[in-house]
């Protein structure tokens, strides 16, 4: 480390096969700044060179990111079809779990009320005007169609020719 000239310094260090130098004058006019860069300009140059490799580290590693990503997309691009497929297979397994999951909680209710269908089903035509309509409707035309076939002397398996 040398001087030179009046309130200045000067210090040289190797790292990496190169030599830095570093002039310091505290005599120079710095125009004011914030308080991130004034904390910079205070930092001894081993902390700002430490800096500077840690930003390249992150640097080389978002790229590297960045070009993963770059080249995936582009493998999308170009297979989208079998993305597709595979997405659309993996929504059906969702679905199917789903609905395999609703059939057990569905079937513990039933059969956890096994004595209290009927009650509830009667309950709930009684309740449901359209329901119970829609349930005379039916039984009405399966009555008369029965009788139909009684008197037709047809029976649900008979070929109609």
């Amino acid at each position: 480390m040398g001087v030179e000239g009046e309130g200045s310094w000067r210090k040289e260090w190797s790292h990496g096969g190169a030599t830095w130098v570093h002039y310091n004058s505290p005599n120079r006019n710095v125009p004011a700044s914030t308080s991130e860069e004034g904390e910079l300009l205070n930092l001894d140059t081993r902390e700002l060179v430490n800096i500077i490799q840690s930003l390249r580290r992150d640097n080389r590693r978002y790229k590297l990111t960045l070009s993963y990503f770059d080249k995936t997309s582009k493998d999308f691009a170009e297979n989208r079809d079998a993305v597709v497929t595979v997405l659309n297979f993996i929504d059906n397994m969702a679905a199917t779990q789903t609905s395999l999951n609703n059939l057990t909680v569905n079937s513990i209710v039933t059969t956890a009320k096994t004595n209290n269908i009927d009650k509830d089903w009667q309950n709930f035509l009684i309740n449901n005007k359209v329901t119970r309509d829609w349930w005379d409707y039916k039984i009405t035309t399966l009555a008369l169609s029965t009788q139909a076939l009684k008197y037709t002397h047809l029976t649900p398996n008979t070929p109609l020719h």
